[in-house]
């Protein structure tokens, strides 16, 4: 038996993932590969594509649609989106048309995808009930297995008389850009003219972060060698992301470092029972009032940071995580 691994995306995040199914499978003792074209594939090959158009792809080559991997709702991800920047008025940018264009874009492609397959594998619950409610109620079509993560050291920090919120993302694409601008422009820019003491730690690749250069209580740090150097320079990790679907890998990244996470509520929905691991706001108010409570309690920073190390240590296993995953494929295949 030999497995292939369907997928023409190349985001870290996914390449994750992709390696270490590839790697439950050969623990197994089966071959399996990534691969970038259906070129040559035939019906008597076992072919898993990873997302909506990998798997539509399969269907249009007629080759049998066993098992595919979503990963996230993606709809449910723009569309959330759109009713956040309405409920903000932040309209005026790319993300929010370019959320309207991928939803209608990719809703008959997912509605297709869910239908077709006889297993979609999805990393959040919360996803899979979208699917129940808008596409197949049933339960036999969905299987959800969470993402794993290493563990990383705790991060000694640098000293500072502020106190440092950051934010890390990859600011190459107008979209992604926009999932953090919001937060900066909406409530950052507002909260630092009363907040001298608090500063804004922007880090990761990609030009777009230099628009934040010469703000008030703003560093751009831009590209750093290692999550340790970032996590190292702050004391809470901000997750602006609304989308609400799938898993956050830099809300992972933040509990597996210890650093205590404060973000907007959409982006814990792929973390079940994590209640207590994270700091959450709904609004400007509760954002306000969470940073004051924060920085008048370093001991509760702490406790619940690590309670989310504890978090991961229990649910994001990769291996056992994905182990369980090919035991359960292999009586499907």
């Amino acid at each position: 038996m030999k497995v292939y691994i369907y997928s023409k995306q190349h985001a870290h995040g996914i390449v994750v993932i992709i390696d270490n199914l590839i790697a439950a499978f050969m623990r197994r003792g089966i071959q399996c590969e990534r691969i970038e074209s259906l070129d040559g594939c035939t019906s008597e090959d076992i072919i898993i594509p990873y997302g909506v158009m990998e798997s539509n792809e399969l269907l249009n080559a007629g080759l049998p649609a066993k098992i595919c991997i979503p990963a996230d709702a993606i709809t449910l991800g723009y569309l959330n989106k759109i009713k956040f920047y309405l409920k903000i008025n932040h309209i005026c940018n790319y993300d929010f048309f370019y959320s309207i264009y991928a939803y209608l874009k990719y809703k008959p492609k997912e509605k297709r995808m869910i239908e077709s397959f006889d297993t979609n594998i999805l990393v959040s619950p919360v996803d899979i009930e979208y699917f129940k409610r808008h596409i197949d109620p049933s339960d036999n079509k969905y299987k959800y297995v969470t993402n794993g993560i290493g563990l990383g050291e705790t991060a000694e920090k640098t000293s500072s008389s502020n106190f440092r919120i950051g934010i890390l993302s990859p600011w190459q694409s107008r979209q992604i850009f926009e999932e953090s601008n919001w937060f900066i422009k909406e409530y950052f820019k507002k909260y630092a003219q009363t907040h001298p003491n608090v500063q804004l730690i922007v880090a990761g690749r990609g030009p777009r972060c230099k628009a934040f250069e010469g703000m008030q209580n703003v560093k751009v740090l831009g590209e750093v060698s290692s999550l340790k150097d970032f996590f190292s320079n702050i004391d809470v990790m901000i997750s602006s992301n609304p989308k609400g679907c799938g898993i956050l890998n830099r809300v992972l990244d933040s509990f597996s470092y210890k650093v205590p996470v404060l973000g907007h509520e959409a982006s814990f929905s792929g973390f079940p029972e994590s209640e207590g691991c994270y700091y959450s706001f709904k609004d400007y108010k509760s954002f306000c009032s969470t940073m004051d409570y924060m920085m008048s309690n370093r001991e509760d920073m702490k406790v619940r940071a690590d309670k989310a190390y504890e978090y991961i240590v229990k649910y994001h296993n990769w291996e056992r995580n994905y182990d369980n995953l090919v035991e359960y494929l292999l009586k499907t295949l």
